[in-house]
C-alpha cells in the first residue's frame, strides 16, 4: 500500500513565472552568501600572515605592530562575517517563505 507524503509531486514542475519569483527571491541569499564567503576568506589569509610571520619573523619590531593592528582588524572582520552570517539567515527565511507558496 502506498503512502501520500503530503509532497506535492503529482502537480508537474514549476511554471517560468514561479521559476522567476524563485531566482529572484534567491539573488540576495546569494548575494549575502558572497559577502560572508569574502570575509571568511579574508579572515583565513590574515591568520596564515600570523602563522606564517611567527614562524619567519619573530621578534622583528614591524611585525609586533602589524600583528597588533592585524588582530584588531580580524575582531571587526569576524563581526561582519557574524552579521552577514545572520542577514543570510534572514534572507534564507524568506526565500523558503516564498518557495513554499509557490
Amino acid at each position: 500500500m502506498a503512502v501520500k507524503t503530503g509532497t506535492k509531486t503529482g502537480q508537474g514542475s514549476l511554471s517560468k513565472e514561479q521559476m522567476e519569483t524563485a531566482a529572484r527571491a534567491r539573488k540576495p541569499v546569494d548575494t549575502a552568501n558572497k559577502f560572508r564567503l569574502g570575509f571568511l576568506f579574508i579572515g583565513v589569509v590574515a591568520l596564515l600572515f600570523i602563522y606564517f610571520g611567527n614562524k619567519l619573523w619573530q621578534g622583528e619590531g614591524w611585525y609586533d605592530a602589524a600583528v597588533g593592528h592585524l588582530y584588531q582588524f580580524l575582531l571587526w572582520d569576524i563581526v561582519l562575517m557574524l552579521l552577514a552570517t545572520l542577514v543570510k539567515f534572514a534572507f534564507v527565511a524568506r526565500y523558503n517563505h516564498i518557495v513554499k507558496g509557490l
